[in-house]
């Protein structure tokens, strides 16, 4: 059935998310300037890491920050109102300086520092090169030959990294997507055709990886709000590759997937996802409109989620994930203002209209009718999210439990488990039901002195040996605080239904192993059980979710059970 419902949130035309992108990054400017070493004497001189250079709490520059150069060359470029940057001489000076900054911090591997000294990380590789890639036609780089020439070398060292290197501690298909652009511009700069055959055998990984359902694999499952950023990416790819139609298909099939998890506030992801990631990345939808009109709802939604303040943006990120944002605003302005605007259909996303759908290897289902959008994250042990179709108000949230022993232990059902026990009944009486178990997670994940200084002694000896670095950082770091699963003997089950027009939910929670025995068991509207850095992003949903339900063991029971049963507000 298609019903097109009523929506505070309305739509942005074309000319509205133009202007909208470049009004972010007018102030994006100006913040980036601040962060840059602009001295042409100091030993950092180009640097955008201010903890670096200016207030010395680091012994290394975060090289990830150096993308940076794809936002103020655009700024240097692009004439548009109020632009004031547009062909400034002390600009073009700041951005060479950015860029030989860059190139001197190269490790000799070709890879560069993105969290800790000597790192060699192949991602901060293939990133840099990608943004660094797009800024080879500024006039004023080729005017400058020895930079130049320079420049080209550093990247053709980069793309020798990324040709005989691969990310190992996990599959993360944004990085592997970004990669395969960046050795495909890098295959288009220099002419040697072994990058673009290397470009094509890692995006094929990825593609490979892509389940039936639509998703790109984000360590372990599906991640809407990474999603976006898979997009962008991909359009990066495409451009670099004259659009093949396998990309094109790849990114069509996407795309219906990700429709589904704009939500009426406009915001995207989140808690439910793998990676619990909030943001909306413009430009993949932006360059892919001209193909497939999915992606032109989805940027008009999206954006208009952005500016609204219902989703996160450049205000609400820190500087290690505002800098890529900012990259893909500058593609989405490109594409909008570079392409000839025409006007056709554009399709309703599923939160337009009444319709359900259940992704069984994602664990996520999502129900949008004339009152309210309900997401329910089974794969993440049950997460709930209940928006007002009209309002966009998150009328309910819910993260799940936590149960701690006498001991001090914690274990939670927030962590993800691919194809979960869940099932949906469709028809009336609507339900869904969700067997969830419980895994142990570690409180307490801050950098101790000691362990610092640890750590600090392995960057300079042992770690400086690449295949060593990458074992510990798969097996001790990813491996540890992200991606180990250790049941708690102790199991979920959750029951969502609907009943005279209200949401109700019935959760039953089980002993099921002795060797844990909870002392305390409370569900929480909000919280985190996993280190994912791009997790935890402030949007106004939030301010709905801030709450704590302390459970007590049944009395009518055996010990070890726990019961609750809400009715949600409608």
């Amino acid at each position: 059935m298609t019903m097109e419902f009523s929506h505070d949130l309305h739509p942005l035309t074309p000319l509205q998310r133009q202007q909208f992108h470049q009004k972010e990054l007018l102030d994006m400017g100006a913040r980036l300037l601040s962060r840059l070493d602009r001295c042409p004497l100091t030993a950092s001189s180009g640097s955008f890491d201010r903890e670096y250079w200016a207030w010395a709490t680091k012994d290394f520059a975060n090289m990830d920050l150096q993308r940076g150069v794809r936002v103020l060359v655009f700024l240097h470029q692009r004439h548009f109102p109020g632009n004031f940057y547009f062909q400034s001489p002390a600009l073009a000076e700041w951005i060479q300086m950015a860029i030989q900054f860059w190139i001197q911090r190269q490790e000799r591997s070709g890879a560069f520092d993105h969290l800790y000294l000597h790192e060699n990380s192949w991602m901060a590789a293939a990133f840099t090169l990608l943004d660094m890639a797009s800024v080879r036609h500024w006039p004023t780089l080729l005017a400058n030959t020895s930079l130049a020439q320079a420049w080209v070398d550093t990247a053709r060292c980069a793309a020798d990294h990324l040709q005989s290197h691969d990310e190992t501690h996990g599959f993360i298909s944004n990085h592997r997507a970004a990669a395969a652009a960046a050795l495909a511009a890098a295959a288009n700069i220099t002419g040697n055709d072994a990058y673009r055959t290397a470009a094509w055998q890692l995006m094929e990984t990825v593609y490979q990886r892509q389940s039936s359902e639509g998703w790109y694999l984000e360590y372990e499952g599906a991640d809407p709000g990474y999603q976006t950023l898979d997009t962008h990416y991909q359009a990066l790819f495409a451009r670099e590759t004259n659009n093949d139609p396998r990309t094109l298909k790849s990114v069509e099939h996407s795309l219906l997937f990700l429709s589904w998890f704009l939500h009426p506030d406009g915001s995207i992801g989140g808690e439910y996802g793998s990676r619990g990631c909030p943001h909306f990345f413009p430009g993949g939808f932006e360059y892919f409109s001209q193909w497939l009109p999915m992606a032109e709802a989805i940027a008009s939604w999206g954006t208009a989620g952005v500016a609204g303040g219902g989703s996160c943006g450049l205000r609400d990120a820190d500087e290690r994930n505002e800098v890529p944002l900012a990259t893909s605003h500058v593609l989405a302005w490109e594409c909008l203002n570079d392409r000839p605007q025409t006007t056709r259909e554009i399709p309703l996303l599923p939160v337009q209209r009444i319709g359900m759908r259940f992704w069984p290897e994602a664990g996520l289902f999502v129900r949008s009718d004339t009152s309210h959008f309900l997401v329910f994250g089974g794969s993440r042990g049950g997460v709930i999210k209940l928006f007002h179709q009209q309002t966009g108000k998150l009328v309910f949230g819910s993260c799940g439990y936590v149960a701690q022993d006498a001991s001090g232990r914690s274990a939670s059902t927030l962590l993800w488990t691919t194809k979960p026990r869940m099932h949906v009944q469709r028809d009336e009486p609507f339900e869904v039901t969700l067997h969830a178990p419980f895994f142990f997670f570690r409180t307490n994940r801050l950098m101790k002195p000691w362990s610092f200084w640890l750590f600090r002694l392995f960057n300079l000896t042992v770690g400086r040996n690449l295949a060593f670095n990458r074992f510990v950082r798969k097996h001790l770091i990813i491996g540890r605080f992200l991606k180990e699963r250790r049941p708690a003997g102790v199991l979920l089950k959750r029951c969502l239904h609907r009943m005279e027009g209200r949401w109700h939910i019935s959760d039953t929670i089980e002993q099921t192993d002795k060797q844990f025995n909870p002392v305390s068991m409370e569900e929480l509207g909000l919280f985190s059980t996993v280190y994912m850095a791009s997790a935890k992003y402030f949007r106004k949903q939030d301010l709905q979710q801030v709450w704590r339900h302390p459970l007590t063991a049944s009395q009518s029971q055996q010990a070890g059970v726990w019961t609750t049963q809400q009715a949600l507000e409608s």
